[in-house]
């Protein structure tokens, strides 16, 4: 399938977003110390001028780097609508020149991306599983191989009963057209991560979610919009905030949201830095981290996972261990929960890991 890219979206009534984004990223980013991970590397390096920019006094500063973050660094490391700085390739761009330094890397991506949405229908039910032990072309010449993504993501919905949707409030995000919106790669592991929650907490009235570095909240929105699962809240550095913060207020709503130092009910998405994790006082269904443990330093995790221990049911883990630290080892340091594991069904080299405490 030939990738597209989303245009600007419908104008929008975000001025009081885009304030409320701000404010609290004036709060958080004032008591936010760093971390020994790569991202306050990032933040202080790449991201220097979305720090600049947030933290100034003008409201169309504010509403350029929002608005428009193709036209920014502010995604730069965990969502593929972002510019790279001078100098730069933007990440997911790079891992497709990585891999084939003379071919199109966006037809790499195009490959990519279809396999990730096979995957996403194959680990919902709505495909069969390729069975690779025929000869080559058997499998799909009995069971077939939809062509079209706008009928492979209509067995997904069906199998997993919501009829699901991909926003796309900004210009410049790359995938597949079409008639439920532009199909990225960040989009399609988002439905898988929010389908496998649910899954979790089945049987939990008003499942309480706690999600530790949750990209651009696209997991959140999944989960809440179409999943049932309302009270949701989400751990992240305050740049991450921002850019969650406006996108979902953007997708389920501005009211659906609160920040820091604003007052938060049971259904709504509340959006927090690290400092806030120590205020908290309710108790959690499931904690949620993806890509990013095993990219943080020791104290940081083993804070995060002392608070999973004392505060949820279950943490569901999905991250690669090509860093120093595997979940993994943490579970055998605290071998008092139960620990199971299996490879992710949408992407190569990352683990499942579900801890029940």
């Amino acid at each position: 399938m030939p990738l597209v890219e989303s245009g600007p979206s419908a104008p929008a009534d975000d001025t009081e977003l885009i304030a409320r984004v701000a404010r609290a990223y004036t709060s958080a980013a004032a008591a936010h110390p760093g971390t020994g991970s790569f991202w306050t590397a990032f933040n202080d390096g790449v991201k220097r001028d979305i720090h600049i920019g947030l933290s100034s006094s003008d409201p169309a500063v504010w509403a350029q780097i929002l608005r428009r973050p193709d036209q920014n660094a502010h995604f730069w490391g965990f969502d593929a609508v972002c510019k790279a700085p001078e100098g730069e390739v933007e990440p997911h761009e790079l891992v497709f020149r990585n891999l084939n330094a003379e071919g199109d890397w966006r037809l790499s991506y195009a490959l990519w991306l279809h396999g990730a949405l096979i995957s996403l229908a194959e680990a919902v039910g709505a495909m069969r599983v390729l069975y690779p032990e025929t000869a080559p072309g058997v499998h799909y010449a009995v069971h077939g191989e939809p062509a079209d993504p706008d009928v492979v993501l209509d067995g997904i919905a069906a199998n997993i009963d919501a009829d699901i949707d991909f926003p796309n409030p900004y210009p410049g995000e790359i995938g597949f057209e079409t008639r439920r919106g532009v199909v990225g790669f960040r989009a399609l592991q988002a439905i898988y991560q929010a389908w496998r929650v649910a899954q979790i907490v089945k049987g939990r009235p008003n499942a309480r979610v706690l999600e530790i570095g949750a990209g651009l909240g696209r997991t959140a929105y999944y989960a809440h919009r179409f999943f049932g699962l309302k009270d949701y809240t989400i751990i992240d550095i305050p740049l991450t905030n921002a850019a969650q913060g406006y996108f979902v207020g953007r997708t389920v709503g501005a009211n659906a949201v609160a920040f820091v130092g604003e007052e938060k009910s049971p259904d709504q998405i509340k959006i927090l830095p690290p400092e806030s994790l120590t205020t908290l006082t309710e108790d959690y269904d499931l904690i949620l981290n993806v890509d990013s443990f095993t990219e943080l330093d020791q104290p940081t995790v083993s804070k995060y996972w002392k608070f999973a221990r004392e505060r949820a049911s279950f943490l569901l883990s999905i991250n690669h261990e090509f860093n120093p630290i595997p979940l993994r080892e943490l579970h055998r340091a605290d071998p008092g929960s139960s620990y199971s594991r299996y490879p992710y069904w949408m992407r190569r080299g990352y683990v499942e890991e579900l801890i029940a405490f």
